[in-house]
C-alpha cells in the first residue's frame, strides 16, 4: 500500500478561481487552488479557505471555536491547521506526537469546519452558482460522463471556471 504524502505549514494556496464537479452522484463541487509547487489542491468547503489567524469552528467532533493556524496537503487535498479556543478534555499529547500536535494544532478540510462570521476585507464565501450556471455545469457534466471522449477521465470529474465553462484537463 502506497503511504499517504503530506505536507503540514504549507505556504499559503492561491485560489486558481476553477471548480472541480465530482462523477459521481452525490460528490459535492470543490474549488482547486494550487500550492506553491504548481499543484493543485481540492478545497472540500464551500467558502473560500480561511486565512491564518482567522477564527473558525471545528465542526468535527463538535470540537468548537478554533484559529487557524496554517496549511497542509494530503494526497491531493488542502487542508488547514487549527487550534482550538478550549481543547477537547480527551485531547492528549503522546511521545510519538510533533511538537505542534502536542501544542493542540489538528488538521481539519474544508468539509470539517465552518466560519464563525465574515470579517470585512477578507473574500466572501463563494456565491451559490446561478440556475443558468448550475444548469450549465450539469449538462456538461453528463456529457463528460459519456464515454465519447475518455480523455477527460471520468475518475477526475470535470472542471469549470467562475461562468461555468468547461476547462479541458490536459491529457498526460
Amino acid at each position: 500500500m502506497e503511504r499517504m504524502k503530506e505536507r503540514f505549514f504549507i505556504p499559503a494556496p492561491v485560489n486558481t478561481g476553477e471548480i472541480l464537479l465530482g462523477t459521481e452522484e452525490g460528490d459535492a463541487p470543490m474549488a482547486i487552488y494550487r500550492n506553491e509547487r504548481g499543484q493543485d489542491l481540492k478545497w472540500s468547503a464551500l467558502f473560500t479557505v480561511p486565512v491564518v489567524g482567522q477564527m473558525i469552528r471545528i465542526e468535527m467532533n463538535d470540537i468548537g471555536p478554533a484559529v487557524v493556524m496554517g496549511y497542509f496537503e494530503s494526497d491531493g487535498y488542502l487542508g488547514i491547521m487549527s487550534r482550538p479556543v478550549t481543547l477537547p478534555h480527551w485531547h492528549e499529547a503522546r511521545p510519538e506526537d510533533l511538537d505542534w500536535q502536542r501544542a493542540g494544532i489538528g488538521c481539519e478540510y474544508g468539509a470539517e469546519i465552518s466560519l464563525l462570521k465574515e470579517r470585512p476585507g477578507f473574500p466572501p464565501v463563494v456565491k451559490r452558482w446561478n440556475v443558468a450556471k448550475r444548469r450549465k455545469a450539469e449538462r456538461l457534466a453528463a456529457a463528460i460522463q459519456c464515454p465519447v471522449e475518455p480523455e477527460l477521465g471520468a475518475s477526475k470529474g470535470i472542471r469549470i471556471n467562475g461562468r461555468g465553462d468547461l476547462i479541458k484537463p490536459e491529457v498526460s
